[in-house]
């Protein structure tokens, strides 16, 4: 190998991480919007998270199961000292709460309100944390279907 394919190979590694990081901050302020303005409706039993993934919510939504079928798949895997561990590491996590319906806060958790119990549980926690990672990673992957799509019309 030359000096010239080895630099173009490189050029070529180190634009495919600057993407990645576009996408994946690309991706991170995206959700963060959304789940700032609507959360994931926990404190709405019609079509809150809790309810979409006790399969308790009402048509249309109880419709959608491919991420609550997700999160019961890896629940079932996960025992309660793993969940009260990841309970406690997202304590740690001051802004955590800030995406939750007023409703499903810590100091405004009641049942009637916040069906999975609120922010005290630490399986709604996992619940949550789960179904942001799996949004995330929709997102960051849509990204990177919608650019191999463009190049395959463009090239």
């Amino acid at each position: 190998m030359n000096r010239a394919s080895v630099l173009k190979a490189c050029n070529k590694i180190h634009l495919g991480l600057a993407l990645a990081l576009f996408y994946a901050l690309l991706s991170a302020v995206v959700l963060n919007s959304f789940l700032l303005k609507w959360s994931f409706r926990e404190s709405v039993p019609l079509y809150g998270l809790e309810s979409m993934i006790n399969e308790t919510a009402g048509r249309p939504f109880v419709y959608r199961q491919l991420l609550p079928q997700a999160i019961r798949g890896v629940d079932s895997l996960v025992s309660q000292s793993q969940a009260d561990a990841l309970s406690r590491a997202l304590d740690r996590w001051d802004n955590a709460e800030k995406f939750l319906s007023p409703g499903c806060r810590r100091a405004e958790s009641v049942k009637h309100i916040c069906p999975g119990g609120g922010w005290d549980n630490p399986r709604f926690r996992l619940h949550y944390f789960l179904m942001y990672c799996l949004c995330f990673a929709c997102l960051f992957g849509a990204l990177w279907v919608m650019r191999a799509r463009l190049a395959d019309r463009v090239g």
